[in-house]
């Protein structure tokens, strides 16, 4: 893998679906149909044996994207696997604002301070606003994986000898996580969209209170064995991207996303509680240094949402993610300018 990493070049795209194919799952999912083919990435040269495993995760694939953007989206989504059905498409038609959603499974802030920066070189004299959602656990120690370690364009933003030392550290594991996320490769639309992945399809099977109640005895688990805190080493990131936010002239937004009320009814005076109170504080202490917007909606009442509305007990569907831009938009009726005004 260290090989590909440095002597990748070029960029070849494999389409996986026929343009009308993706209309109808766009339409379905209720964003406007893409003026091209969603796509996984298979980014290699007719010569070489077989493409870096990386590429198929979705980090791969949005990053492939963003380099093959003409022009800069105008907002752009963070977030991990629970803002990945923010849809550009609805975000627009609110705002005006051409949108992008670089969220990603398993993100860490290290991630997102990565893609911050991957759009700002790719577009040094863009002006683009943040929507940025995060949860209570975003401040865990979750060591960045391998998926963006290996990514070339994402991982030249973090400290080189942190990537060769983790890189190493993984050996074969690294290949082995990756090849076990390449077997369902993701579906996404050209606007970062999530048109499927292994969310959506676990959601086929079972019942909701079931995939609830399995969320519910791994977070306990969690909670019982990892205290609460905030790490300094994402808190260190997220730091940063606040502070390339506030350099470009941007007020970030950011949002405690909602939670199946199930869940957090089951969780909540079992860890998350605690958890919920020293985020809210974190964030208060960074607000005395850097100008962003906080909104906690991670009671599903807050928006006027479904218990229904969740593919599971973290995980928002589409009307979901519509009630918080709604949400954001009464609240922060200001908080995204027009596109005009950003570029001017």
């Amino acid at each position: 893998m260290h090989a590909e990493r440095h002597e990748f070049r070029g960029r070849t795209v494999a389409y996986l679906l026929a343009v009308g194919a993706a209309a109808v799952l766009l339409a379905a999912a209720g964003c406007a149909a893409p003026a091209r083919a969603p796509r996984t990435v298979q980014r290699r040269r007719p010569s070489e044996p077989s493409r870096p495993l990386w590429t198929l995760s979705d980090r791969g694939i949005k990053t492939d994207l963003i380099m093959d953007m003409k022009a800069p989206p105008e907002l752009l989504v963070l977030g991990g696997s629970r803002a990945l059905r923010f849809q550009p498409g609805y975000i627009q038609r609110l705002t005006g604002l051409s949108a992008f959603n670089a969220a990603v499974t398993h993100a860490t802030p290290q991630d997102e301070w990565c893609f911050v920066n991957l759009l700002h070189s790719h577009f040094p004299k863009a002006r683009f606003q943040l929507l940025w959602v995060i949860h209570c656990d975003e401040f865990d120690r979750y060591a960045p994986g391998a998926a963006l370690l290996e990514d070339p364009f994402l991982s030249r933003f973090l400290p080189q000898s942190f990537v060769a030392s983790r890189l190493d550290g993984m050996g074969a594991g690294a290949n082995a996580a990756l090849a076990l996320g390449a077997r369902h490769p993701s579906v996404v639309a050209p606007n970062g969209y999530m048109i499927s992945d292994a969310i959506s399809v676990a959601a086929q099977r079972g019942t909701l209170r079931q995939r609830v109640d399995a969320y519910v005895r791994s977070t306990l688990a969690f909670y019982r064995r990892t205290p609460a805190r905030v790490d300094p080493q994402p808190g260190h990131y997220f730091a940063m991207t606040l502070g390339l936010m506030n350099a470009l002239g941007t007020r970030p937004t950011i949002v405690l996303a909602p939670l199946q009320p199930w869940y957090l009814a089951a969780v909540y005076g079992h860890g998350w509680e605690a958890r919920h109170r020293l985020v809210l504080a974190y964030l208060r202490g960074l607000q005395r240094r850097y100008r962003f917007n906080v909104l906690d909606l991670s009671r599903i009442s807050s928006i006027g949402g479904s218990p229904s509305g969740f593919y599971d007990a973290v995980h928002l569907r589409p009307q979901t993610t519509r009630l918080v831009v709604s949400a954001v938009l009464r609240r922060l009726p200001y908080a995204f300018v027009p596109a005009r005004a950003l570029r001017s």
